[in-house]
């Protein structure tokens, strides 16, 4: 063995007892996260149980509802008011991006007040991720516009040639989890519309399905200080996850004396499960849904039936 190979060795030999030393005095410095390893265990069989389970079925957007209402077609008009009326179809408010030959096809000509005047309805992009729904009144000589919302109709009803009722679903934008379906009625003084907010109900799109659902709603009201309303049917408390954060599976916490209706049942864990819809009004805590917590919002999930006083 020549000098070069021994003093070569040598450094090896260094480098790796010097390597050891470093990596005994960093598990010293970094324990294992034994809450990290529980908590890893805990969601992988919560995992393991949602892969079990049946979830809601979700509205989708009707992409031809408004192209089926559209008797009296004129793509030229519709171009000529977008061109002179753009600002009526941009939510935000000169964001737009969008020139108006790019949304015709997004654009409908509806007489939704009955007046034999071919009104305007426009579902389509907005400046940002989210679609964007108006109504847009037609005088004669002037148009007006008389709804602004987020999001797509999945519903509309007409009784004597006029709108009376309508529901946008929101799936949210950006992977939110939220979903929220809004009802409006709309009623008129003369043939001007006027739209009113009903009902807005809001949900996780990862909601589990009821195995029994009951034929009417019955209210209901908690008893317990607080209970957690959660996706589904599982207790999963203090655990980081994905959706909802530090707080396992639970949408967030309801005090005593808050309102609901219960819409169907499960029986798991030993355990009997309402799935229910919170009244709009009642004071949702502890939630990283913010949008949940609107005073108009009915929210959406699973309570435990012990934690109520319905029977």
């Amino acid at each position: 063995m020549n000098i070069s190979t021994t003093y070569l060795i040598s450094i090896i030999s260094i480098f790796v007892l010097t390597s050891c030393n470093n990596s005994q005095k960093d598990s010293g410095d970094h324990p294992i996260d034994e809450k990290a390893i529980s908590d890893s265990i805990k969601l992988d069989k919560y995992y393991d149980w949602w892969q079990t389970i049946e979830t809601i079925e979700l509205n989708k957007e009707d992409k031809y509802l408004l192209a089926d209402l559209e008797t009296d077609r004129d793509s030229l008009k519709l171009l000529e008011f977008l061109t002179a009326n753009l600002g009526m179809v941009d939510f935000y408010n000169n964001q737009f991006n969008y020139k108006p030959d790019e949304l015709v096809k997004y654009t409908y000509h509806i007489d939704f007040n009955g007046d034999g005047l071919m009104d305007i309805v426009y579902n389509g992009p907005t400046s940002g991720e989210p679609s964007s729904t108006h109504f847009i009144l037609n005088h004669g000589e002037e148009y007006e516009l008389v709804f602004s919302g987020l999001q797509n109709p999945i519903a509309m009803e007409f009784s004597g040639n006029r709108l009376i009722a309508f529901t946008l679903i929101d799936p949210g934008c950006c992977a939110d989890p939220q979903y929220f379906e809004t009802e409006y009625s709309v009623h008129y003084n003369e043939n001007i519309p006027k739209f009113n907010l009903d009902r807005k109900v809001g949900y996780l799109r990862s909601t589990e399905k009821p195995q029994i659902e009951l034929g009417s709603a019955r209210d209901f009201t908690v008893l317990a200080d607080y209970t957690k309303l959660r996706e589904n049917c599982y207790i999963l408390d203090d655990v980081e996850d994905p959706v909802t954060g530090s707080n396992g599976n639970a949408i967030g916490i309801y005090q005593k004396r808050a309102k609901g209706k219960v819409m169907g049942m499960k029986r798991d864990q030993n355990k009997l499960w309402l799935y229910v819809l919170m009244s709009k009004g009642n004071k949702l805590d502890s939630t990283v849904f913010p949008d949940f917590t609107e005073p108009q919002v009915e929210v959406l999930g699973w309570m435990i039936q012990s934690d109520t006083d319905w029977r």
